[in-house]
């Protein structure tokens, strides 16, 4: 079963950021550096997360295919989802 972790949102600075509207209990394990994700729709990704913060309030995805801002924008609105790895009876 695949579950939505996060919303895309849009560029932030320069540097191909991109503003995550979170939707797991766990995003630093599931959106750890190195981890590849599927999208929806299906040609904005797969992305692969290159970097992951948390800025107090929101949090921050750079990703190894959008290097700067206007490659960040591509995937915006896009959904990654995940595998459901709550163990059993959870």
């Amino acid at each position: 079963m695949l579950l939505t972790l996060a919303v895309v949102g849009p560029a932030h600075a320069l540097k191909g950021e991109v503003r995550l509207e979170i939707r797991t209990d766990d995003p630093e394990g599931r959106l750890a550096p190195g981890t590849t994700v599927p999208t929806e729709p299906a040609h904005a990704g797969p992305l692969t997360v290159s970097r992951l913060r948390f800025d107090g309030s929101r949090w921050f995805a750079a990703f190894e295919q959008a290097r700067d801002r206007t490659a960040a924008e591509a995937p915006a609105r896009s959904e990654a989802p995940g595998r459901d790895r709550r163990r059993p009876g959870r």
